[in-house]
């Protein structure tokens, strides 16, 4: 039998109860959840994922679509589809 080490974390209420039932979606305990990631931080010698800032520059069109300029609207879907030729 292996030896086991015991944490204590505090998280927000919220996060843990949507993260929560992600893991019940995926049939998981946080338990569980929590190993799993261990073992991808062992395996990669890092974080599983990639942390980064998000960058402050914005495309033209998301530029465009926040002053609400130059926009081009549609009364319907199918105008839309028509537009782009789908």
């Amino acid at each position: 039998m292996s030896l086991q080490t015991n944490i204590s974390i505090k998280i927000d209420n919220s996060i843990f109860g949507e993260v929560e039932n992600v893991f019940i979606n995926i049939g998981l305990t946080t338990q569980q959840a929590i190993n799993v990631f261990f073992r991808q931080v062992i395996l990669n010698q890092g974080l599983p994922f990639s942390v980064s800032i998000p960058k402050k520059e914005m495309n033209e069109t998301t530029i465009k679509a926040m002053e609400d300029k130059n926009l081009v609207s549609f009364n319907s879907v199918s105008e839309l589809y028509e537009d782009l030729g789908i």
